[in-house]
C-alpha cells in the first residue's frame, strides 16, 4: 500500500511533490512486476494516467473513488477500468426541498483542492440553472475553520448546508474529516447534509449517499475478474 498523502500539498508544490513520488516508486519498484494495481481517489488516478507506462508498464489498473466523470475516456481502456464516484446531488437537493420547504439559501462547504474544485465546478455549478429559486453560497478554504464555524452559528432560518470536502483552511493547515465535519456540524444551527456515508458519524445528515467501502468492494470484484483472465477492455467502467 502506497499512501500518497497528496491532499496536504499546496498547489504550488504539487509538481515537485509528484516528481518526488515518481522517483521514489521508480527506485522502490524497479525490480518488481505487479499483477494488478488498485488506485483510490482522483490524485492517484491522475498520477497513474501520467506515469503508468514508465513505472508499471502493461500492469492492469482498477480505479475507484474517482470523481472525474470523463475518467473512462481519458485512459487506455486496455489498461484502465474501474468505478466512478458520482454523488447524486440533484436527488439530495430535491430531498432537502421536501424536508425543508422554507429553504432559500444553500451553503456548500467545498474547498479548492483539486478534488474540491472539480466537484464544485463540474458537479455542483451545472445544477444552478435547475434551481433558480435558490441562492448557492460556497464556503471554501479562503476562510479559516474558525470563520466557518462562525458562519454556521449565524445561518438564517431559510438556509441549509451541504458538506462536501474541507480538507484545509486559509492557514494552509490540513484538517481531517473527523475534525472538519465534527466542528462544522456542532457549530451549525441549521441542518447539514452530506453525500458520503462516512461523514454521518460526525453529526451530518445522509440521504442519497456514497459509500467508500462499497467503492473498494466493487474495485476488488473487478480486480479478481482480471486476475482470473478477463480482458480489461471488456470490463466497462461504472458508476457506484
Amino acid at each position: 500500500v502506497e499512501y500518497m498523502d497528496t491532499e496536504v500539498i499546496q498547489e504550488n508544490k504539487a509538481y515537485t511533490y509528484k516528481k518526488v513520488l515518481y522517483n521514489l516508486y521508480s527506485s522502490k519498484y524497479a525490480d518488481q512486476k505487479f499483477d494488478i494495481i488498485i488506485s483510490s481517489d482522483d490524485d492517484a488516478f491522475n498520477f497513474l494516467r501520467e506515469f503508468h507506462k514508465e513505472l508499471f508498464p502493461d500492469t492492469p489498473i482498477v480505479f475507484c473513488a474517482v470523481n472525474n466523470s470523463d475518467a473512462a475516456i481519458l485512459v487506455d481502456k486496455s489498461i484502465f477500468t474501474g468505478v466512478l464516484e458520482t454523488p447524486d446531488q440533484r436527488s439530495m437537493i430535491d430531498l432537502v426541498m421536501k424536508i425543508h420547504p422554507e429553504t432559500k439559501k444553500i451553503f456548500w462547504v467545498v474547498d479548492t483542492t483539486s478534488n474540491g474544485t472539480y466537484r464544485w465546478e463540474k458537479q455542483t455549478v451545472p445544477l444552478f440553472s435547475d434551481y433558480p429559486d435558490f441562492e448557492f453560497i460556497r464556503i471554501d478554504d479562503r476562510l479559516s475553520i474558525l470563520e466557518v464555524e462562525d458562519m454556521m452559528k449565524n445561518l438564517p432560518d431559510d438556509a441549509i448546508t451541504f458538506y462536501d470536502i474541507f480538507s484545509r483552511d486559509k492557514t494552509g493547515r490540513h484538517i481531517s474529516l473527523a475534525e472538519a465535519a465534527s466542528r462544522i456540524s456542532k457549530a451549525s444551527r441549521r441542518p447539514i447534509y452530506t453525500f458520503h456515508s462516512q461523514d454521518i458519524q460526525y453529526g451530518l445528515i445522509g440521504g442519497h449517499v456514497l459509500n467508500g467501502y462499497h467503492q473498494g468492494e466493487k474495485a476488488v470484484e473487478i480486480a479478481i475478474r482480471i486476475l482470473q483472465g478477463e480482458k480489461v477492455a471488456n470490463i466497462r467502467s461504472e458508476e457506484h
